[in-house]
């Protein structure tokens, strides 16, 4: 059974291959629609989502465990969640994760409910670009990514001791809604 520290080093492995995948479809994207693309910007983005994957998870069981703060915290490094929650004015949003640990459970439920409407936007702008250059390529990069992104779920739903089939459920709906059935749509029109 891997420790905390294994499970983390296998999830940072597994981002750095989601950011290798993802800088190679932004230069695909770049080459191919001939327009000024900004590599940095669609990292940011990814963190963002992926944050909101990883808190959706952790909150599945009621608790954010101490160590699945620190795991969502260190684990990205360009995109902030909590920053651009705060920046849309739809909710109070504490500025460290530990503030969301703190927060009612009526507080969290509604912040959690509000994350779909508040990230549609920044999901729409990630997928389409990265989805338009999968569409012209043989390699299945949508299947590349969303493996990475289940390894790192996957790391995470242990990082409190245990892993329950909520966490996963919740880690996998949150991957389908926010990139998967995005990508898939606008591989199905291109």
């Amino acid at each position: 059974m891997e420790n905390a520290q294994a499970r983390f080093d296998r999830a940072l492995e597994e981002y750095e291959q989601a950011s290798d995948l993802i800088r190679g479809l932004d230069e695909r994207f770049r080459l191919s629609a001939g327009v000024r693309y900004d590599p940095e910007v669609t990292q940011r983005q990814f963190d963002i989502i992926l944050q909101a994957i990883l808190l959706q998870m952790s909150l599945a069981d009621g608790r954010f465990d101490r160590l699945e703060q620190q795991f969502v915290d260190k684990l990205t490094r360009c995109g902030d969640l909590l920053g651009y929650l705060r920046a849309s004015g739809e909710a109070a949003v504490p500025k460290h994760w530990k503030g969301i640990a703190r927060m009612k459970p009526d507080d969290r439920d509604a912040l959690l409910a509000l994350l779909p409407r508040v990230l549609s936007r920044e999901c729409d702008s990630f997928v389409k670009p990265l989805a338009l250059a999968d569409a012209a390529d043989e390699r299945d990069f949508l299947a590349e990514l969303v493996s990475c992104l289940r390894v790192i779920t996957e790391s995470l739903s242990f990082m409190d001791g245990s892993s329950t089939e909520d966490e996963l459920r919740c880690g996998d709906r949150a991957i389908v809604d926010m990139i998967q059935q995005r990508w898939s749509d606008i591989l199905k029109d291109a």
